[in-house]
């Protein structure tokens, strides 16, 4: 894009992005509650975000490479419409069994892995390379608006109308954002992709083990996912034995966004492209730093308004965590492949989030919720992880791109 990063299409995409975010957020706070106040039990909320996750263990690769072969534009809008429709599935579990909405949530896990890829092939074409750092910073400040707005006014509702009310207006913003999606300008066509015998993760498989800086990425998405699961399956306990409750949980989630909100603003005035491996490092290390005080002080006082300082300060390095990470899975996989390579991810992703609710759930039925904390320790590993000799194969790819450039006359 000549410009802005900012221009009609991509303006389209970003709010639909943001409206639907606003509305998964809203889930994400009142779900764990609903299920939490239903049925009393760490295990059930950990079953439930476990259903959410599962779906991306097996089909996240496929769904890559099916957006790879694909008009990654009509996936997008297809999928938000389908998880429109099954987001009102949630209704009837208002007033019936609780475990409707493992159900429920399990197919939303499924539609959601055509999202992601879907985003990541799409948006290059939208902005084109030269301005992708600043598009994935305004999208970041998408998902971190999204993050302010939902769980406070999830909570709200949550609190005031129940949980029904959630499902529905969370159900409208898928809807809202594929409107917005079908209103942006065809996908300009691409090249067919070459088919091959190989399944999708096979072919991903090969990509990270020719490359080590896809290596590394892979490695910071299963350490930050086992502590993304454990924090999913523990936050709503958390905050309700802790912090005081429900109120509480949705203010502390909204608190975050403050910061990453904060750092948007900063990136998507810089160029990061050649910095991208230490960022991603850089941010891992101190969204860790900050977890161990944030996630360990209720141990001795339930006070929440040093939780919500700390964790706005920590929205600073998750939002640049996202930049980073996301940059590097739409620009380091090779042409083509780069669909398939983020469902691989995502899958692997999945599967340690997976792990993580599970061991998360288990270990605080017999001991306490403050398990949590292995959040801290995954991301302190995972900024260790990418600084080891990542930033060195990431100068040494963007040298050779460069000596692969046509001379200019």
């Amino acid at each position: 894009m000549a410009s802005s990063p900012f221009r009609r299409d991509f303006g389209f995409v970003w709010l639909g992005g943001l409206i639907s975010l606003c509305g998964t957020h809203m889930q994400f706070v009142a779900l764990p509650l609903f299920v939490f106040e239903r049925t009393g039990s760490t295990l059930a909320t950990a079953a439930t975000a476990m259903a959410a996750a599962t779906p991306g263990i097996f089909l996240g690769p496929r769904a890559g490479g099916f957006v790879d072969r694909n008009d990654p534009r009509r996936c997008l809008i297809l999928a938000n419409l389908c998880l429109g429709c099954i987001t009102f599935g949630f209704l009837p579990a208002a007033v019936g069994p609780w475990w409707i909405v493992v159900v429920v949530v399990a197919v939303q896990g499924l539609l959601g892995q055509v999202v992601g890829p879907a985003e990541t092939v799409w948006l290059p074409q939208l902005v084109g390379t030269g301005m992708l750092g600043r598009a994935n910073a305004l999208s970041a400040a998408s998902k971190s608006l999204g993050r302010l707005v939902g769980p406070a006014v999830g909570g709200l509702i949550y609190a005031t109308s129940g949980f029904a009310s959630v499902a529905i207006l969370n159900a409208a913003s898928f809807l809202v954002a594929a409107a917005l999606n079908g209103a942006t300008q065809r996908s300009i066509a691409r090249p067919a992709q070459p088919r091959t015998q190989a399944a999708p993760w096979q072919q991903a498989w090969r990509h990270a083990r020719r490359d080590p800086l896809l290596r590394r990425l892979l490695m910071v998405v299963v350490l930050s996912s086992i502590g993304e699961g454990a924090i999913s399956a523990l936050l709503a306990p958390f905050a309700v034995e802790r912090l005081d409750g429900q109120a509480t949980l949705g203010l502390v989630l909204t608190c975050q966004a403050l910061g990453g909100i904060s750092a948007a603003a900063v990136l998507s005035r810089w160029h990061p492209n050649t910095a991208m491996p230490a960022l991603l490092g850089t941010g891992c290390l101190a969204a860790g730093a900050l977890l161990v005080p944030m996630l360990g002080y209720p141990i001795w006082t339930a006070v929440a308004w040093p939780e919500m300082v700390m964790t706005a300060l920590a929205g600073f390095p998750f939002a640049v965590i996202a930049i980073a990470q996301t940059t590097l899975l739409q620009t380091a996989p090779p042409p083509g492949a780069r669909g398939g390579f983020y469902g691989f991810a995502a899958s692997i992703g999945s599967t340690c989030s997976l792990i993580g609710m599970l061991a998360a759930g288990v270990l605080a039925s017999v001991t306490n919720v403050f398990v949590i904390l292995i959040d801290a320790v995954c991301y302190l590993a995972a900024g260790t992880v990418m600084l080891t000799g990542s930033t060195r194969v990431w100068r040494r790819r963007r040298a050779a791109a460069v000596n692969c450039l046509p001379a200019s006359n």
